[in-house]
């Protein structure tokens, strides 16, 4: 109206709208971000914590030395002697390391893709695998298959034989194992072949160690020390398994990391945006405050209408910021087999955050204009 133009009013309402737009646009990125950082870290941590169908914890693995079943039979007897270590094995390939691969085709014309970790017979109580069928065949040079590689070759319950790409032939079949994980969770499980075999018929690649829990890295300390004097020097290149599993994740640890700094920006940046706006319409509205309350409105009404209308506008960018977060998480969880769900909670906390940022933003301005002097307002 023209006399808006002249009083100058049309000129506030055009600028409360442009703070109103933006403080919407801050707020759906700092909601989208947050959404995102939950999503992220809920993620890592699931895949960090998953049972991954092996035992991990307190084993170390370094590399192999020995040159024949003798040797390594000396190596286990000092390792033992050590003070904590409790087992020792001679494997080549851990599920931690993902083992080694090995394809072909066998009668059926049937492709299949294996990794094949092979291991003495303290091999597999170390590595804890959950057997879920024997058949009863008594070997030193058999095989253990994973519940898919059953499946894949359609093995019948009484099999005492399977083929395998490692030998080309068929082999003793001693039984079937529950699946475990050998590689991050954006792969689904596939076939696993575990050899078992004699000290004397392979060459292991790797020795594994099972330490005390009550302090691993003593213990780690003492075979480092014991391995450099056996090798002459050469320095000790071991690892925990539990150290090679968290590397796989490194990737979704820095991408959590990012986001939780981008997010940290965002709320920053929104909420000196929201200070700045409210303490903008708090003077605007002053006079209004005023007569309200002198009309009979008390501080708590007045407190409600004033926030209210700023956690409007944190409403609107919560609706805006939803679907952005369901798309851009549904299309990042999609590189996952194994992923968590998209909860109603992940959208409830970012939207809370939010909510408490704006809300103790403009709390304290609010509460000063609610308290100020009306007649003082009005005067002004």
């Amino acid at each position: 109206k023209p006399i808006d133009v002249v009083r100058g009013t049309f000129r506030r309402k055009t600028k409360m709208v442009y703070s109103k737009v933006l403080i919407v646009f801050q707020y759906c990125i700092t909601i989208a971000l947050i959404g995102c950082t939950i999503t992220v870290i809920r993620q890592t941590n699931f895949m960090m914590e998953t049972d991954l169908g092996y035992r991990h914890d307190y084993l170390l693995t370094c590399a192999n030395m020995t040159q024949n079943a003798a040797e390594r039979a000396a190596v286990r007897n000092q390792l033992l002697a050590l003070p904590g270590v409790e087992q020792v094995a001679f494997v080549a390939g851990t599920p931690a390391d993902g083992g080694e691969n090995n394809s072909g085709t066998d009668k059926e014309g049937r492709h299949h893709s294996y990794q094949v970790f092979i291991g003495d017979s303290a091999y597999m109580e170390m590595m804890g695998f959950e057997i879920l069928h024997r058949t009863g065949v008594m070997s030193d040079q058999g095989v253990w298959l994973n519940e898919t590689a059953w499946k894949m070759q359609e093995l019948p319950e009484d099999a005492t034989v399977c083929w395998t790409p490692q030998f080309g032939t068929a082999v003793p079949l001693l039984g079937m194992v529950r699946d475990f994980h050998t590689t991050d969770l954006s792969k689904p499980i596939g076939e696993a072949l575990i050899c078992q075999v004699s000290e004397e018929s392979f060459d292991p690649r790797d020795i594994l160690i099972r330490v005390s829990s009550s302090d691993p890295f003593g213990v780690m300390d003492r075979v480092r020390q014991w391995y450099n004097n056996y090798r002459g020097g050469q320095l000790f290149s071991g690892s925990f398994l539990d150290d090679q599993i968290q590397e796989q994740y490194e990737s979704q640890k820095r991408t959590a990391q990012i986001l939780s700094y981008l997010s940290f920006l965002a709320i920053l940046i929104s909420a000196l945006g929201m200070l700045a706006m409210s303490t903008y319409f708090m003077r605007q509205r002053a006079q209004e405050v005023a007569v309200r309350k002198v009309f009979g409105a008390t501080d708590r009404e007045v407190l409600v209408r004033l926030i209210s209308g700023f956690l409007k506008l944190v409403a609107a960018a919560f609706v805006v910021a939803v679907p952005a977060i369901w798309y851009l998480m549904n299309d990042w969880l999609s590189g996952y087999v194994y992923r968590i769900p998209l909860s109603w909670t992940i959208f409830a906390a970012a939207g809370a955050v939010a909510f408490v940022i704006a809300f103790g933003t403009v709390l304290w301005q609010s509460l000063k204009a609610t308290r100020a002097n009306p007649v003082l307002a009005v005067r002004d």
